[in-house]
């Protein structure tokens, strides 16, 4: 089953590390859901780190969305637009 707020806290992330700078610790925990920890957090970038879709760059202490990340959030950001377009006309996935 899909846990929607993960996937939202994903895409906030990636979206976040997508700037020139990339993202601190302290801006990815301001973009996060109130009630979401440092310690979530962590565990989030850990994952994201070790499927190369984040990358930490130790020399200014940021974070860096990865090729293959732009990939991801391309992709996740198309699919849900095709679902959001599935509700708008009234389709239902039982339907189809």
């Amino acid at each position: 089953m899909i846990n929607e707020d993960r996937e939202n806290a994903i895409a906030k992330i990636l979206e976040t590390a997508l700037a020139i700078n990339g993202a601190s610790l302290t801006k990815l925990m301001n973009i996060l859901p109130v009630g979401k920890s440092p310690d979530n957090l962590r565990t989030y970038l850990t994952i994201l780190e070790n499927h190369g879709l984040i990358s930490y760059q130790k020399g200014d202490g940021n974070y860096r969305t990865t090729y293959k990340g732009r990939q991801f959030l391309r992709t996740y950001k198309f699919a849900m637009t095709l679902l959001f377009d599935l509700e708008r006309s009234n389709l239902r996935f039982d339907t189809l």
